[in-house]
């Protein structure tokens, strides 16, 4: 039987058990709701530092530079890349490493082919690149600048469950960092064609569901220089990636680069502001989505007709009379380059035989029709006048018009030149320009026009001459006889017979000519960097020779003035 004082102590210790359960249970509950406030905050200032960090991968493209460069380096010939604000990003720097890849590319097959090495521009073209690369990686590893982002959008995501403790910032940004992802992968440059890298010239390039681009932080060399394009994976915005990946990364090298590698991703650090102690870090890919063509935005092929006619009085006996060279066109049609020319008191002869010559009388008229090879009146035409092969000259013409329009076909050459019609300036040479014409302000998506001066785009220079030597390429085929002609008309002509009194010299009404039409065409190249990728010049030419000789005297045409090669 229990006493009451021992219940009562009995009663007191269950009571007391009770009690420290219920603290405990307190303790616990309050524990476990601050731990759970505290992880969710601070999952909290992870997505808020994620935002950042994804919010500066975005805004990125917005820190720019001029690409005329600082305020002592004016002019660096990188204008046509630039985007439609006239600046160079990281969304467009691919295009200046694009341009300048292709005017070495450029340089490099010219000397294999022998045309020369393209003087100062290849190394300069260069440079320029590098200057604006360099400028652009001090703007881009500015992590003032970067905290502009990243606290801009963080400073409106607090780790709202701890309160006023929750304020996320930037902190110290000195172990923010920068890398260069997926080395070997597609950058935002696509090689649509082939040909628009010369022959001979290897560059980098990676394939991606059939479009082909160059390949990022894989540099591709020409002329001697390695040019490093960013790695941007097509069709893929910027997005977080995590930090192992970004580690790994950011210890790779990039081969033979002699530049700043631009960085595509970014890691960045914050931490919240008032009492509770706590960081993180995220990293994220910058991709600009969009991509552009392999070119050289400004730049033209020019092509120059030259078609000069010789013409000469020339008995083979030491009796000539040149006339001054004639520029001929298309429409020049028939000339009289002289008239009523005295046979007689010019002593002109002809040979009866081999070794006699005898007199000549009357006065003689020439006539000359020329501009006949360039019917029907167009550029096509003014290439391909004389038979011969001109392939390759349209193959030259052609490679060149993809450096500025990738996947331009022959066909659409043809029609072009075919659409140009010959004009008559009355200057030796005429010269027309092969180039783009845009309609948007960051010069792409091109067309290709045909003009000569006065008709072409403000930009066009058409005082540039290609830093190439020139060499034939073309040798046509003389043409005797036609397709320009020559006929004479004589007044009172006679022409002497041996033992045979003067008043008795047979007469004749027309002498012994020829013409003879010859041409060749050369190519000089260029590389693109003062805008001209290569000049085509046809030079073609039409001797004419008036003898006054009589028809009988025809067999000695090829003897004494040599035959028609």
């Amino acid at each position: 039987m229990l006493h009451k004082g021992s219940l009562r102590r009995n009663n007191g210790s269950a009571f007391a058990i009770v009690a420290v359960c219920a603290l405990l249970i307190i303790i616990a509950i309050v524990t476990g709701f601050r731990m759970s406030v505290f992880l969710g905050g601070s999952q909290e200032m992870k997505n808020s530092i994620d935002a950042g960090a994804l919010n500066v991968a975005k805004r990125v493209f917005e820190l720019k530079t001029n690409p005329t460069g600082s305020s002592s380096k004016q002019g660096l010939g990188y204008d046509d890349v630039a985007d439609s604000q006239r600046t160079i990003s990281l969304a467009n720097i691919n295009r200046v490493w694009g341009k300048s890849f292709l005017v070495n590319a450029n340089a490099e097959a010219m000397s294999q082919q022998g045309y020369g090495t393209g003087g100062n521009s290849p190394k300069e073209a260069f440079q320029n690149a590098k200057t604006i690369n360099d400028e652009l990686y001090k703007i881009l590893t500015n992590t003032t600048a970067l905290s502009v982002y990243f606290n801009k959008l963080v400073s409106g995501k607090p780790a709202k469950l701890l309160g006023r403790g929750g304020n996320v910032s930037s902190g110290d940004t000195a172990e923010w960092d920068s890398a260069a992802l997926y080395r070997g992968e597609e950058s935002n440059i696509e090689v649509n064609d082939p040909q628009t890298i010369p022959s001979g010239i290897t560059a980098n390039l990676h394939t991606k569901q059939n479009q082909t681009y160059m390949q990022g932080y894989n540099p591709s060399e020409a002329n001697g220089n390695y040019f490093c394009f960013v790695t941007f994976h097509s069709n893929e915005a910027s997005h977080l990636v995590s930090n192992n990946t970004f580690d790994q990364w950011k210890n790779v090298t990039v081969p033979n680069s002699t530049v700043q590698t631009l960085p595509n991703a970014f890691k960045e650090s914050g931490h919240l502001t008032d009492q509770v102690q706590l960081a993180a870090s995220a990293s994220a890919v910058a991709n600009p989505m969009r991509s552009y063509e392999l070119t050289i935005p400004h730049s033209f092929v020019a092509i120059s007709l030259t078609s000069i006619a010789t013409i000469r009085l020339d008995d083979g006996h030491g009796h000539v009379t040149n006339y001054p060279p004639k520029p001929y066109y298309s429409d020049t049609g028939t000339l009289q380059p002289f008239k009523s020319v005295d046979l007689e008191n010019k002593r002109y002869t002809y040979p009866y035989t081999s070794s006699k010559w005898l007199g000549t009388s009357g006065l003689l008229n020439g006539y000359v029709s020329l501009g006949n090879e360039l019917q029907p009146d167009n550029l096509w035409q003014a290439i391909n006048a004389l038979p011969g092969d001109h392939a390759a000259a349209i193959s030259v013409i052609l490679q060149r018009v993809k450096e500025f329009k990738p996947g331009y076909t022959q066909g659409e050459l043809q029609n072009l030149l075919k659409s140009q019609r010959l004009l008559n300036n009355g200057e030796d040479t005429v010269t027309y320009y092969i180039y783009p014409k845009y309609s948007t302000p960051d010069n792409t998506n091109a067309q290709v026009a045909v003009g000569t001066r006065g008709q072409l785009p403000s930009w066009l220079n058409t005082n540039a001459t290609p830093e190439g030597s020139s060499k034939t390429i073309v040798k046509e085929q003389t043409q005797r006889d036609k397709p320009n002609t020559a006929w004479s008309t004589i007044n009172e002509g006679h022409y002497e017979i041996p033992m045979t009194p003067k008043p008795d010299w047979p007469s004749y009404s027309a002498d012994v000519h020829r013409t003879a039409l010859s041409g060749f065409l050369t190519w000089q190249p260029g590389t693109g960097w003062n805008q001209c990728l290569g000049l085509l010049s046809i030079k073609r030419r039409t001797d004419v020779i008036f003898t006054g000789w009589p028809s009988r005297a025809t067999d000695y045409m090829d003897e004494i003035f040599g035959p028609v090669e």
